[in-house]
């Protein structure tokens, strides 16, 4: 592990004042008043720490945070951090104005402590010490005020005040919060705090952490905040987090980081396999998902809940965000992208291997399994996405098509409002219905068990009596068909 210095040494004579003097603050004169803001501006002078003599690994560090440093890398308590914070003047400007040069998760040494200290340490250790401080509770007020530090969002959530929270920041009316409020979630899960840390999750659980991010909101775990972020942000919160936060890591490193996660899944919170679920393929990482959810597989060999959701024929029709480019003989992405088959569990393999057949009537039943208020955007396109596979002719004599279509059907009902352009969706369902009318003739009893609503989006498939239609449905057929 590397060392941590300074070229002023002022780390190592902070460490010296506190190996010799316990608990006592160090005075404001002489050599020492480097640690203490300038009485004028109340700024203090700003350095680099460095693991090499070459550029610094952390950039503009406040000189008066370094015995709050050294104090956590001596294994101090929250009280003796709140007398440091009180006794320096910190403020939690002294933490955001850092700049991490390291790599995300990776920890130093200082020369005489025994605790290895990276961002996340330092943040929550920072937190934890207001907490622990009646005192200071005018700079955790701030630290809560702090609206783009992504490791400060999350550190706040260990703040037992509920208005300290992420997910409070989704309560806006506001558009352009909400939209902020995604974007900064999702960034959280990629570039803020490690997830996996059992050290940043309130009360010693990843579940709260979860809670107060506002990765359990129902947008996010059925992923329909893309259109309201931008085109070009619509990965996931649980895509961020799963697979964006490792894409760096070397394969065993990605297996610990599920297993520390998949271990902390308690009590078969469907809410987290939703978010499992939720994950999708994006055009710019297409293919990676595989690798991914096998790297999951592997971490949850002792937990059958996650792999019942991995390991399915649903979660493959979204590991490529352009499925009819998917060649399941060559295992390829269009014409040059070959996926490398070691990187792919067996299990996966044989999937896309064997019994191609009967694809889709599989896409089916595991749809059926999912209630209609749990459908995500990928499970209303997963028989779009399965059609356009390079599939040979299905047999769906093991499904009962009306019950599949009728599940459906509720399900984009129950879904609709929550998406601000419905239209892609629209089609999706479309599409469906034309493929499933086209091998299995649909009673007229039974299209009219719907609504007009329904019917209508039939009529658009070219199913039902149109005569049944109200005007205004019949008016919104045409339209369709005209493309206006």
């Amino acid at each position: 592990m590397k060392k941590l210095y300074d070229q002023e040494n002022l780390l190592t004579l902070a460490m010296m004042w506190q190996h010799e003097h316990g608990d006592a603050m160090m005075p404001n004169k002489a050599h020492f008043a480097s640690y203490f803001p300038d009485s004028q501006s109340g700024e203090a002078d700003r350095i680099g720490l460095h693991t090499s003599d070459s550029f610094p690994s952390i950039k503009n560090v406040s000189k008066a945070l370094l015995p709050f440093l050294v104090g956590l890398s001596l294994g101090k308590d929250c009280a003796y951090l709140a007398k440091i914070i009180k006794h320096h003047n910190l403020h939690p400007h002294d933490l955001t104005n850092i700049t991490f040069e390291l790599d995300r998760n990776e920890k130093v040494e200082l020369e005489g402590g025994n605790v290895p200290i990276g961002n996340d340490e330092i943040y929550v250790a920072f937190i934890n010490a207001l907490i622990a401080d009646p005192e200071l509770k005018h700079l955790v007020d701030q630290a809560i005020a702090s609206p783009y530090d992504l490791n400060m969002r999350a550190a706040v959530s260990f703040v037992e005040d509920p208005t300290a929270w992420h997910v409070r920041r989704f309560e806006t009316q506001n558009e352009n919060d909400f939209i902020e409020a995604c974007v900064r979630l999702t960034k959280m899960g990629k570039e803020g705090c490690d997830f996996s840390n059992p050290l940043n999750w309130p009360n010693g659980k990843l579940e709260h952490l979860l809670e107060r991010s506002g990765a359990y909101l129902e947008r996010n775990l059925s992923h329909s905040n893309p259109e309201k972020v931008s085109h070009d942000r619509g990965a996931s919160f649980w895509f961020s987090l799963l697979c964006d936060a490792t894409q760096s890591l070397e394969n065993q490193a990605k297996v610990d980081y599920y297993r520390s996660i998949f271990t902390a899944y308690e009590n078969d919170d469907p809410r987290f396999l939703r978010g499992l679920r939720s994950m999708r393929a994006e055009s710019w990482a297409d293919g990676h998902l595989l690798y991914h959810m096998s790297a999951m597989l592997e971490a949850a060999k002792d937990q059958p809940a996650i792999q019942d959701v991995l390991l399915t024929e649903l979660m493959l029709t979204r590991s490529f965000s352009k499925p009819a480019e998917f060649d399941f003989d060559e295992v390829k992405i269009g014409a040059f992208q070959k996926l490398v088959l070691d990187r792919i569990d067996p299990r996966f393999k044989e999937k896309m291997a064997g019994d191609r057949e009967h694809f889709l009537a599989k896409v089916c039943k595991q749809l059926l399994q999912i209630p209609v208020e749990e459908f995500g955007r990928s499970d209303l396109t997963a028989i779009q996405s399965t059609l356009a596979m390079q599939l040979p002719e299905q047999d769906l004599s093991g499904i009962e098509i009306e019950q599949v279509l009728s599940h459906l059907m509720t399900a984009f009902d129950a879904q609709q409002l929550n998406y601000q352009d419905f239209r892609p969706f629209r089609s999706a369902q479309i599409d469906l219905l034309k493929y499933f009318s086209g091998r299995h003739e649909l009673s007229q009893d039974w299209i009219d068990t719907f609504e007009d609503k329904d019917r209508e989006v039939m009529a658009m498939a070219g199913i039902g009596d149109r005569r049944k239609l109200s005007i205004p449905a019949l008016g919104r057929v045409f339209s369709s068909e005209l493309g206006l």
